[in-house]
């Protein structure tokens, strides 16, 4: 189900606002816990004299098998009005289950550039989430067309993406969450060193938060020890507190957890988190404060060939290279009618047959808005001219206008016929920038968009707009349309300007 049908689902059954549509998104960003009981466990076994060598080995080529169960139960924070805050209930469980290949043996050898191969790949064999946000529930599942994933750790917060080809922000947000088992060899002694039971280490804070699904820590005191030895096992308990940021949205955070690695496989075979997160609202997504559940059992498996997808002949066929292009999303308003592809700073923020709105937001900087707004159809032949196009926007903008920086005719990479205007003026006393287009194609179908965004703000928004116009395509629409002849002359801007009236000058997400 897409989240475009999960909001009609919400108008019909439910009391949501759209604000809330959009927080129901928010509750794959909620942090992965763990609750786990040890089985089998036989106390009264001490650490030899010695201590214990507890690092994990991956042979290149190596493959696991991973299952992981999540619930997590909390509230959803929305300010549908800007002003007063809603709290909504949260209940959501997930399953994950994949096998996992190591092509590169540690973060270490990756340094994030273009071209590099990523660490681990996986084959998803299920991915799915029940969630339930007040009275209303939706399902989501991995699309089967994208069950490849590749796993890339470079600077930074780990990468995934499909070979296969762009995910949609439904697909990102149900596997890209909390507990990455590619991430977890991390939480181990770092070098050679041995450990006794009762020892304990710090762990690295970009570490214990790119775990936690942080961007930035501030702070951590996060620690572990090595609690005890049992049948090979060493059982390892961490703890602590974590403040830190995603989006620039600040996040308080308190875990506990327990983890399972085998002396004789060295291998982590199973991790227990339990997670409580205060995480504030920001310009794009919804606050909350949850308390989650998360078990992960990992086995390794010495039959490689039992998994032809992630063979060498295999992976071989597929792009899975890491590079910028890989990162990018796919967004398709099925009311709309149109697909595009779109960096991972923007974020959906309405969804309808006439008009979709998205925002940038990069850490915690609300960069741009951008509006898509069908317009009606063109009888056939007809087209918009470029000086018909530039003199209805600066009509639109009346006395904000100041000049034209750019404007030009083109073909974007569907063939689609584009007409571009870059316009400067003044809004409250801030100097703005507008980027208007025009799309059509011969049969008379054409959208316009609005990029507004603050002058100051051009180098963060580094050309955005080109990769979303130029991958742009029309699609069958899920809804009726009004195809009644249109005005050339005042139409297209009349729609493109009406994001200039909504967007906001940047400001960073504050505590809520």
């Amino acid at each position: 189900m897409s989240f475009a049908a999960f909001r009609e689902f919400f108008v019909s059954h439910s009391r949501l606002s759209e604000a809330n549509h959009r927080a129901a998104r928010s509750a794959f960003h909620v942090p992965l816990a763990l609750i786990l009981a040890v089985w089998g466990a036989t106390p009264g076994v001490s650490a030899d004299s010695q201590g214990h060598l507890l690092r994990a080995r991956h042979a290149p080529g190596n493959h696991l098998e991973v299952k992981t169960i999540l619930e997590v139960d909390g509230s959803l924070r929305v300010n549908p009005d800007g002003k007063k805050v809603v709290e909504l209930p949260l209940k959501l469980v997930a399953n994950h289950q994949y096998a996992e290949r190591w092509l590169s043996p540690s973060r270490k050898t990756n340094s994030g550039d273009s071209g590099e191969q990523p660490a681990t790949v996986r084959l998803y064999r299920k991915a799915e989430a029940d969630m339930r946000i007040e009275d209303s529930s939706r399902q989501v599942t991995l699309d089967d067309e994208r069950r490849i994933v590749a796993v890339h750790l470079g600077e930074g917060r780990p990468k995934l993406y499909s070979p296969l080809g762009p995910i949609t922000r439904d697909d990102l947000e149900l596997i890209d969450v909390q507990g990455n088992s590619a991430l977890l060899d991390e939480l181990l002694p770092s070098g050679e060193q041995r450990t006794k039971t009762g020892e304990g280490w710090t762990i690295d804070k970009a570490v214990i938060g790119y775990l936690l699904g942080l961007e930035a820590v501030s702070q951590s005191d996060v620690s572990a020890k090595l609690a005890s030895v049992e049948n090979d096992v060493a059982i390892i308990d961490i703890g602590g507190a974590v403040s830190g940021a995603v989006g620039g949205v600040a996040s308080e955070i308190e875990c506990k957890a327990k983890l399972n690695f085998d002396l004789k496989s060295q291998q982590i075979t199973w991790l227990a988190m339990s997670i409580q997160e205060d995480r504030a609202i920001g310009h794009a997504e919804a606050g909350f404060k949850v308390t989650a559940r998360l078990r992960m059992a990992i086995a390794d498996s010495s039959d490689n060939d039992s998994v032809p997808e992630l063979a060498d002949d295999s992976l071989a066929n597929l792009p899975i290279a890491y590079n910028l292009g890989s990162e990018l999303l796919q967004f398709q308003s099925q009311p709309g009618g149109f697909r595009l592809l779109h960096d991972r700073r923007w974020r959906l923020m309405g969804d309808e047959a006439k008009l979709a709105v998205m925002r940038m937001v990069d850490q915690g900087d609300l960069i741009a808005q951008c509006n898509i707004s069908n317009l009606p159809a063109f009888s056939l032949g007809k087209q918009l001219t470029l000086e018909a196009f530039q003199a209805d926007i600066e009509k639109s903008l009346g006395d904000q206008f100041m000049q034209f920086t750019e404007a030009s005719e083109s073909l974007n990479q569907q063939q689609l016929r584009v007409l571009k205007c870059v316009a400067t003026g003044n809004s409250s006393g801030l100097p703005i920038v507008w980027v208007y287009y025009h799309l059509s194609n011969d049969a008379g179908r054409r959208l316009a968009i609005g990029f507004t965004l603050e002058d100051r703000l051009l180098e963060q928004f580094a050309e955005a707009d080109q990769v979303l116009v130029n991958s742009l395509e029309f699609t069958e629409r899920a809804t009726p349309s009004d195809n009644s002849p249109a005005d050339a002359r005042t139409e297209p801007a009349r729609a493109a300007a009406k994001s200039s009236s909504q967007a906001k000058p940047a400001e960073k997400t504050r505590k809520q």
